[in-house]
């Protein structure tokens, strides 16, 4: 059995805190298309904080710094064995720093 999940994104910025976001998703297995969801989203935001434009300095993703992300969307879902399916899609995203640091596994902290 062989899957392959391939995926689309592609934004647009309207203005400074909107942003115009489209997705086109898929799964295949063994060559058949088994699921797939298209569609367009806005997505509104205010301003970054500091601490996450920090923490964030090298994602390409420009939204990540922002502490609340607001998305309203709609996907398409084509089916080959069933009726398509239409959604609308709410989505509310926070961005918060966690306090203090996270050693990667494996290195202790050392004290004096």
């Amino acid at each position: 059995m062989t899957a392959f999940l391939p995926e689309v994104n592609s934004n647009f910025r309207l203005s400074s805190n909107v942003r115009l976001v489209f997705d086109a998703k898929g799964y295949m297995q063994d060559g058949d298309l088994n699921r797939a969801q298209v569609g367009p989203s806005l997505q509104f935001h205010i301003r970054p904080l500091e601490k996450l434009k920090r923490i964030t300095i090298f994602d390409m993703d420009d939204v990540k710094p922002m502490p609340v992300v607001f998305t309203i969307g709609y996907r398409y879902l084509p089916s080959s064995v069933q009726p398509a399916i239409q959604r609308f899609q709410p989505i509310v995203l926070f961005h918060i720093p966690f306090p203090g640091t996270i050693l990667p596994v494996g290195q202790e902290s050392r004290g004096p």
